[in-house]
């Protein structure tokens, strides 16, 4: 999210505190997973993390369909709820190829829903807030489903809607390893960086304890330098690496990049960030092997 007011309030949605007292927007009571599998939506009420290092719980590896290991293309957008017209072919035209899709400010309208199921992708929204009745969020998408996913949110300091964070497991194929995709959307609106940090411990102490490989990436907000140095202290904890883009694409704010991917167990064979003008952040394709 990269201007105050945007991302908060689309169409006629003027003041947030209006907006909530008249049912424009909601936030539920407690975090959930709305999933698409094979067809049918399903929800996922109060999922966790705290299970995510057991494999006991996790879906069956489907005799092998997983995750290619040779080689996967990863596509990472923060979409601005489809505001903009024609961002429709955006999508398609750019994430058509893609194996893993990770959405920030993904509004869950039929039109996105078509766009999916069109490109056969299963999904999984966690929902930071109802926008009339729909859900908006980070949504992380495969043809492949994803053997687990949880959730946990953090609210915005300075306003009332949350900020999300969506944590997929996927077998990788013909391997005993699970794929970590951690999709991020870092809170915005603070006025120091105590908050902001203690979304960042918390996801720390999630990857860190994965022993497979892993990408964390999204919208990270990183509008100052103190944000950057609080990320860059986190993924070096984490003993994670930043693919580098040779692209000059990459959305900024105040002069700094916003969107990042990190990863530790994996090496990036090509990344690239590709300019649209239906959305304020530009999306990011990165194609990962395992070594």
């Amino acid at each position: 999210m990269l201007y105050v007011v945007k991302g908060l309030l689309r169409g006629s949605c003027l003041l947030l505190p209006a907006l909530i007292a008249v049912g424009c927007v909601s936030v539920p009571g407690e975090p959930y997973v709305l999933s698409l599998r094979e067809g049918t939506e399903r929800i996922e009420s109060a999922v966790g993390c705290g299970m995510a290092q057991s494999r006991d719980f996790l879906l069956p590896d489907g005799a092998g369909e997983g995750i290619n290991p040779g080689g996967f293309t990863l596509f990472n957008w923060n979409m601005m709820k489809g505001a903009r017209q024609g961002w429709e072919d955006d999508f398609v035209h750019l994430a058509g190829d893609a194996d893993l899709l990770t959405i920030q400010e993904a509004y869950l309208t039929e039109t996105l829903r078509d766009v999916l199921q069109d490109g056969r992708y299963q999904w999984d929204l966690t929902a930071a807030f109802l926008n009339w009745d729909r859900e908006t969020g980070v949504l992380t998408g495969s043809r492949r489903s994803a053997a687990y996913s949880c959730t946990f949110r953090f609210p915005e300091p300075l306003v009332v809607l949350p900020k999300t964070v969506l944590a997929s497991f996927y077998h990788l194929r013909d391997t005993d390893q699970l794929l970590l995709v951690a999709n991020v959307h870092l809170i915005n609106f603070t006025v120091g960086t105590e908050e902001y940090r203690d979304q960042l411990r918390e996801l720390e102490e999630l990857l860190s304890s994965h022993e497979g490989p892993l990408v964390l990436l999204g919208d990270f907000n990183t509008w100052s330098a103190a944000r950057m140095e609080a990320v860059a202290g986190a993924t070096e904890r984490m003993a994670l690496t930043k693919v580098r883009f040779t692209q000059e694409n990459l959305s900024t704010f105040l002069g700094r990049s916003v969107d990042h991917v990190y990863y530790r167990g994996l090496e990036p064979v090509d990344a690239r960030a590709v300019q649209v003008s239906t959305s304020d952040h530009n999306p990011l394709l990165v194609t990962f092997r395992v070594p």
